[in-house]
């Protein structure tokens, strides 16, 4: 579990790491799902407000348009076969030991 608690802390949704203890695994990927949404949000934002003002700078020779995009790219990450496997794993063994601790 400290590994999973580890991860949720790492993006920055928690203060505190005790927290994460006390709520459901539902719970947790709410809570960390709604950081994420509204970070990208504010990072829509910030990047619409630079992206106006470079091309408000703008002369007649340049031809790029700045976009949010441009400032905030958003990560492409992709797992891999294993990576899936890996966690697959991962989470059948947490679900199989409950199941033999009588949960």
């Amino acid at each position: 579990m400290s590994e999973y608690a580890d991860r949720a802390m790492a993006t920055g949704a928690f203060n505190d790491p005790r927290v994460i203890y006390d709520l459901t695994p539902e719970e947790i990927g709410a809570t960390v799902d709604a950081y994420a949404k509204r970070y990208r949000e504010t990072n829509i934002r910030t990047g619409m407000i630079c992206a106006s003002v470079f091309n408000s700078r703008r002369s007649k020779s340049t031809q790029k348009r700045w976009t949010w995009k441009d400032f905030f790219p958003e990560p492409v990450t992709r797992q891999s076969v294993d990576e899936m496997t890996r966690t697959a794993v991962r989470i059948k063994r947490i679900f199989n030991q409950g199941r033999n601790n009588g949960g």
